[in-house]
């Protein structure tokens, strides 16, 4: 409880004495309306994720920006590799070198991003996973999406569209953890509908400016296709707008996984844009900040391995309610 004070409260103490309890009075009343670090003292952050090229990374990084203005004494950096794997070490290195108290890394490749890892381990560094994980190093854990569900639940509507049959094109992405992740959850519904048949896979190809001329080679070369799966809705986008440019938007449908907003427009509008996965970026950086303070000031440092974000289709049927 606070209690009130006046002048007639000091009455008869000396004025230097008298400023020094108002000086402690005052500290006394922020310190309770403004709680703050008992040791005051000030933490560094350093967030690295994969690029800047979809809502996605955008919604991660400001839910990261949104759970940090929580805490008056840290401060976030937040670094983006746009796609380029020495890029991220490096700047993953940087980070490490800059003292940083703890590091979210969103891996552009799960395995070539470990020897980053080793050296924030070595620096003795906490290192936090989001989105993807990163190998052969140490981390405190992973902060992700189901990402086999994930490509479950893709999978699951488009054998349901196409009533069992039809032939499908996959789109992967090797170096990404949980890309490869949701592949593995589409290939588990697919195993089992032999009405289905997946006649190409192919890895999207890096940057996202070569995105148009892979999906006309692959509308070109594959006319028989009735479906694609992608993992990720940046690049579904990107084949979309080269099918209605071919023509080809209203025989092939497709599934994805973000629900970014131009996705969940499209869904709306047309029927080529037929499910994605939404997924939660912007809780996945709120809980990365979030547990890596309980961590670094000792708060909580024992995490499970693997800590769930929720997921969901989002098709016609539902799309209204993602949208507001």
């Amino acid at each position: 409880m606070l209690k009130s004070f006046s002048n007639q409260s000091f009455k008869g103490v000396k004025p230097m004495l008298k400023k020094v309890l108002i000086f402690a009075l005052v500290a006394m009343v922020v310190g309770v309306l403004f709680p703050f670090d008992a040791a005051a003292q000030n933490y560094k952050i350093g967030v690295s994720l994969k690029s800047a090229d979809s809502d996605f990374w955008l919604d991660l990084a400001k839910g990261v920006e949104d759970e940090a203005k929580k805490y008056r004494n840290l401060k976030v950096t937040i670094l983006y590799g746009e796609g380029d794997v020495m890029t991220q070490i490096g700047q993953v290195e940087s980070l490490a070198a800059a003292g940083v108290d703890a590091i979210l890394l969103a891996a552009i490749d799960a395995t070539a991003l470990g020897s980053a890892g080793k050296t924030v381990n070595k620096a003795g560094i906490p290192l936090f996973a989001v989105d993807t994980d990163v190998y052969k190093c140490d981390k405190v854990t992973l902060i992700a999406s189901d990402n086999v569900l994930a490509g479950k639940l893709g999978a699951e509507y488009m054998v349901k569209r196409m009533n069992g049959k039809g032939n499908v094109i996959l789109m992967e992405l090797p170096q990404s953890d949980s890309i490869r992740a949701r592949l593995e959850g589409v290939n588990l519904v697919l195993k089992n509908e032999p009405g289905i048949k997946i006649i190409h896979r192919e890895a999207i190809k890096q940057p996202a400016s070569e995105w148009p001329t892979q999906a006309e080679n692959l509308l070109t070369a594959y006319r028989n296709v009735d479906a694609f799966y992608f993992p990720f809705d940046a690049v579904a986008i990107a084949f979309y707008r080269a099918m209605r440019g071919m023509g080809r938007d209203k025989d092939i449908f497709f599934a994805s996984v973000d629900a970014i907003g131009e996705a969940l427009k499209l869904i709306k509008s047309t029927d080529t844009f037929g499910a994605t996965v939404a997924q939660q970026p912007y809780l996945m950086g709120q809980l990365g900040i979030r547990y890596a303070m309980q961590y670094i000031t000792g708060k909580k440092t024992d995490f499970p391995d693997f800590v769930p974000v929720p997921v969901a289709l989002v098709s016609d049927d539902n799309v209204d309610k993602w949208m507001k």
